[in-house]
């Protein structure tokens, strides 16, 4: 529904975006809760309005993860994310991103589709150990 209004938003301008991408901003599994904003990279003379906000994402340092397949099958690289963050003592600093490369309306076949992770992480020397 975000992307679907984003496109329609974007009108003729639809045509110069880049791939979607969805920012996972809060997760709570124990109470099956998320919140995410959907965004495109995109060139437009619009001026936002509301639903539709204009920003940026976070800069600084980036894990990245690429997944292969359904979206329902990502579990597995998010638990590997999540390990490999833990292994190299790093810490988050806000959620996920996802970037849907394969757009499934154009590709069926799940296995085919690609969809990019970025994990968020605190620039080296930026831990705050006790």
């Amino acid at each position: 529904e975000g992307f679907g209004a984003l496109v329609g938003w974007l009108g003729e301008d639809a045509a110069n975006m880049e791939y979607p991408m969805c920012e996972y901003t809060f997760w709570d599994e124990e109470n099956g809760v998320c919140t995410f904003r959907t965004m495109v990279s995109v060139e437009t003379d619009k001026a936002a309005s509301p639903p539709v906000m204009e920003g940026t994402l976070i800069g600084g340092r980036y894990m990245k993860g690429v997944h292969m397949g359904a979206y329902e099958d990502m579990l597995g690289i998010y638990l590997a994310g999540s390990w490999h963050i833990a292994d190299m003592g790093w810490e988050l600093v806000g959620g996920p991103v996802e970037q849907y490369i394969t757009d499934p309306a154009m590709e069926p076949d799940t296995s085919k589709w690609i969809t990019n992770i970025f994990w968020p992480i605190a620039e080296e020397g930026d831990n705050t150990e006790s």
